[in-house]
């Protein structure tokens, strides 16, 4: 089962894979009943926003092509922009309607975005959930929001947040927006009664997480996932290896078979120094920890001040542009996403 890893140098707290991916069901999940997709006009409206590449839609290549038959079976270009200007929707069948509409649903809920252009600023569906459910949340929904959205790119808390982020987590616990453990069973899936000795309790580590976060307030606690990047890592940090020795040959060709096998399967210098690139990242873990982790914080402090996840910066930070669904559909949506785009541009 993958994790969520809390990392500090002195040590390590893990929340399980699988409320991992409560948080991103309830980051994703606030933005569905406001697409409006229930509203024909709107939709055309909303399909008219996304951006075409080279002929073909960008996004997942699967749900957009669901998409696009649906809107073939469904009208022509034209008479979707007549929705717009007249009010009323050409004649149509209903399974071709539910069609489209399965279609769009499928593509605004998919982790793979759809992109969107509004008065010249692209803005992506995923983000557009994203930030809509920081409008709408809670403190606890916000910092759910920002570990589903930013957990993999490793979003940090400093030592002085850690308590703060401990508390908001209790609290969220409290209210059950975050679950302390959810039953299971081991095999074929059964509506089971509580008390049946085949159901299993899997904590999800929450108690874990809080005490660690609360063990001390002078170090930070930075998120990485099991399946992407570790922290600190060396693409963080920008840190590169040495250049490639003359005549440097790995350990393996030592000996003379060896040397060998190294000649025949690597003949000229450009291989070599390819082979030399691609394996040479290992450097990266003979420096000493504490030095790792300064280079590797120094470098998200730098280039990613938008991740570091605090009471100050909960309302100031949001994915992109701050645009949500209630932007795209504001009879001044331009001005919005335009001033959003603007407000981005100013906190680079």
């Amino acid at each position: 089962m993958s994790r969520l890893y809390f990392n500090s140098p002195a040590g390590c707290a893990e929340l399980r894979g699988a409320e991992f991916h409560h948080l991103r069901s309830i980051a994703h999940a606030v933005a569905e009943p406001f697409w409006r997709i229930s509203d024909l006009p709107d939709i055309a409206d909303l399909l008219a926003l996304v951006v075409p590449a080279n002929g073909t839609l960008t996004g997942n290549t699967h749900l957009l092509e669901q998409l696009a038959k649906a809107q073939a079976e469904h009208a022509e270009n034209t008479r979707l922009w007549a929705v717009r200007q007249h009010g009323a929707f050409p004649p149509t069948s209903y399974d071709q309607i539910q069609a489209l509409r399965r279609s769009v649903k499928l593509a605004l809920e998919s982790s793979h975005a759809l992109d969107l252009e509004i008065a010249g600023v692209r803005v992506g569906t995923a983000d557009i959930r994203l930030n809509t459910a920081l409008r709408l949340g809670n403190d606890v929904i916000k910092l759910a929001v920002k570990i589903a959205g930013w957990a993999e790119s490793h979003a940090w808390f400093d030592g002085k947040d850690r308590a703060w982020a401990a508390d908001l987590i209790d609290q969220g616990l409290k209210t059950g927006i975050l679950r302390d453990g959810m039953w299971y069973v081991d095999g074929p899936s059964e509506v089971l009664p509580k008390d049946h000795p085949a159901r299993q309790w899997s904590d999800m580590g929450w108690s874990e997480v809080t005490a660690f976060l609360r063990e001390r307030d002078d170090e930070p606690v930075v998120l990485s996932y099991s399946v992407a990047d570790d922290f600190p890592n060396w693409a963080v940090a920008g840190w590169t290896p040495a250049p490639m020795p003359e005549g440097w040959a790995p350990d393996w060709a030592d000996s003379d078979e060896g040397r060998t096998e190294w000649e025949r399967d690597y003949p000229t210098d450009a291989e070599r120094a390819d082979y030399y690139r691609g394996n040479a990242g290992s450097q990266w873990y003979d420096l000493p920890d504490a030095q790792r982790w300064e280079m590797a914080m120094a470098g998200l402090k730098a280039n990613s001040p938008w991740l570091r996840l605090g009471p100050d910066t909960l309302d100031y930070w949001t994915f992109g542009p701050g645009v949500t669904v209630f932007d795209l559909y504001a009879a001044d949506r331009d001005v919005r996403v335009r001033r959003a785009a603007a407000d981005e541009e100013n906190d680079q």
